[in-house]
């Protein structure tokens, strides 16, 4: 549904497939309604990667994203007070993360 702003509507997209149509109504080409008729029986086939890609897909999406676990313990680790950071190990990794970046 379109709004009409001072007499000028949105314009109309066409339907897919209208513009092959008309076409061959107006040409009276039968080639364009032959190729109306087998875009209608096309036919899409998954490679056997593509198909073990959406099955490891599906069973990646069934596991949590955050390890519950591993939560727990450095929650708990930072509320007593255990939990130490080591400067040295946290700087090697941020020059190895900028060295990859460029």
């Amino acid at each position: 549904m379109s709004n009409e702003i001072n007499g000028l509507g949105a314009p109309q997209t066409p339907k897919a497939g209208t513009a092959r149509q008309e076409k061959a109504e107006r040409n009276g080409d039968a080639q364009g309604k032959a190729a109306d008729s087998q875009a209608a029986g096309d036919t899409v086939t998954l490679t056997d990667t593509a198909s073990r890609l959406k099955s490891l897909e599906n069973t990646l999406s069934d596991l949590p994203s955050v390890d519950s676990g591993k939560v727990a313990a450095f929650r708990e680790a930072i509320m007593n007070g255990s939990y130490q950071v080591d400067p040295g190990r946290v700087a090697d990794k941020l020059l190895k993360f900028e060295r990859n970046l460029g």
